[in-house]
Parts: C-alpha cells; structure tokens; sequence
C-alpha cells in the first residue's frame, strides 16, 4: 500500500497541477494545492483525533521496543530521549 501511495501521489499531483495550470493559470493551480493541503491535513486531523494525543515518551509500544534492544544499538546511542548536540556556529 505505500509503495502504491508513494508513487500514485506524486503523479496524481501533477496531474492535478497540470491541468488547473493548463486551464486556468499556474496560480490558480498553485492556489488549489495549498487549499487541497490545507483542507486535507484539517480533515485528517478531525478524523483521527488520536495523532493529537499521540506522544512517543509515554507510548506502551516504543517502551516495550526499547526494552528490548541492547544498550547502544538506537541511532541514539541506546539512551531514551537523549539530548542532540547544540549546532556548531
């Protein structure tokens, strides 16, 4: 299934791009897509309000994942929620 969406979208998008641009004028497409974003991840977030609530730090399942892995094995170096380093400059 992601394979599908992560192809199919992009297509569909120019798609849509193509033909508003086409038709009305390539601000008019642009418009629409910002709309269609818009209006999308509105839709989204009142259909699922469960992302809202959603937090990595208390997650059962994250916890139980990182119980399970040796120590040092995460991107992180193992520790839960470590700290990132300041950015030189």
């Amino acid at each position: 299934m992601e394979l599908l969406i992560g192809s199919a979208g992009p297509a569909l998008g120019d798609l849509r791009a193509g033909g508003l641009a086409a038709r009305y004028g390539i601000r008019a497409a642009l418009r629409s897509g910002g709309l269609l974003c818009l209006g999308s991840t509105g839709v989204l977030a009142a259909a699922l309000p469960a992302l809202w609530r959603y937090d990595v730090r208390t997650d059962p399942h994250v916890a139980a994942v990182r119980a399970a892995q040796p120590a040092g094995s995460g991107e992180d170096g193992g520790a839960p929620d470590a700290p990132h380093p300041a950015p030189a400059g």
